[in-house]
């Protein structure tokens, strides 16, 4: 019920603006488990196929939350869309809505599809991971931290990208941030462009 309080506010108000920070680092234990498992079958030139990924080896608490999107170029090689092929159902249960085999561009929340959207395709572009950090808040004792990560990889020969995108608990119960007169407002989503998989120091 939060969640959907949440994503039902992203919907009238534009996109949190970025801002790089050198020395951001994740909070939840998730993306560096992924970090290290990517970093550990990377190969020379660093993007990993999906081919090679094998999601039983994971964590448990990392599939649900995990999205593996495939790059639409234009005729210039530019990201101008990405395809959800997987997306964890954890994923699904918040956003109310499947997005497998569906672009991002038709994704329902306009802030948070334009930041993906934005977020994704400078790991594309870069061929580098990218992790972001956005907090939003009820006020000033309630507030959710989301965390996002972006590889660059492979599937099927074609240009993907990777995600991981968790979510903190909430600090109240559920109902209290459902029914909560001020709804969450997304302050500035800070992220990071990282050298290599796991390269956090």
């Amino acid at each position: 019920m939060f969640y959907q309080a949440f994503m039902s506010a992203a919907t009238t108000r534009a996109a949190p603006n970025l801002a790089p920070s050198s020395d951001l680092i994740p909070t939840h234990q998730e993306h560096y488990w992924l970090s290290e498992y990517l970093a550990g079958i990377a190969p020379e030139d660093g993007i990993v196929d999906w081919s090679s990924i094998r999601p039983e080896e994971f964590h448990p608490s990392i599939f649900p939350y995990l999205v593996l999107f495939e790059v639409v170029e234009d005729d210039d090689g530019e990201a101008v869309d990405f395809v959800y092929r997987v997306m964890g159902e954890r994923l699904i249960e918040f956003a109310r809505v499947n997005m497998t085999g569906k672009p991002l561009s038709m994704f329902p929340f306009p802030n948070i599809r334009a930041s993906v959207m934005c977020l994704a395709q400078r790991a594309h572009e870069t061929k580098r991971p990218v992790f972001s950090n956005t907090r939003s808040s009820f006020d000033y004792e309630k507030s959710l931290m989301t965390e996002r990560s972006f590889y660059p990889v492979t599937r099927n020969g074609r240009p993907s990208v990777l995600a991981l995108i968790t979510v903190t608990k909430p600090p109240v119960p559920f109902a209290d941030l459902f029914s909560a007169a001020t709804l969450p407002q997304a302050e500035i989503e800070h992220f990071r462009v990282l050298e290599t998989p796991h390269a956090w120091v």
